[in-house]
């Protein structure tokens, strides 16, 4: 789990590597293990920090680049090419945490740091979650302006 705060004293403990994509897959994020899938105190610390303007332009930003960062974890899933799908995984990652999409966030983190190669066969279930969580994380972080 995260510190609940990036200027905690405490370093956070990174999760085990899953071996597979699949597996990494198959991690429950937050959201469907009953937690939040929006971290409410990033965004409140962004809204303090940068304000409610800065905040919705840069979710604009990433409700725009997110269906081709989609597609290219997709392509990297079907295609079986490890590298690419840590690489982006690491992306959208990054930026999820960034807005407090804390749900989208964990699971990419578990698909960024699997250690196996992602099985071609086993590509569209794995499609089919990583969309429903995204989509998940793009509806909570709409109604977060609200």
């Amino acid at each position: 789990m995260f510190p609940k705060s990036r200027y905690s004293s405490e370093p956070p403990v990174p999760p085990a590597a899953p071996a597979t994509a699949q597996q990494a897959i198959a991690i429950k994020p937050s959201a469907d293990a009953g937690g939040e899938v929006l971290s409410l105190q990033t965004i409140a610390e962004l809204n303090d920090t940068l304000g409610s303007a800065m905040r919705r332009q840069l979710y604009g930003v990433f409700e725009e680049l997110l269906p081709a960062r989609l597609v290219v974890i997709e392509n990297a899933l079907r295609c079986g090419d490890r590298t690419e799908l840590q690489r982006m995984a690491h992306l959208l990652k990054g930026s999820s945490m960034m807005l407090g999409a804390t749900g989208l966030g964990e699971l990419c983190m578990a698909m960024a740091h699997a250690t196996g190669e992602p099985d071609p066969m086993a590509a569209e279930p794995q499609i089919a979650r990583l969309t429903a969580v995204a989509a998940q994380a793009q509806e909570a972080l709409l109604r977060s302006f609200d």
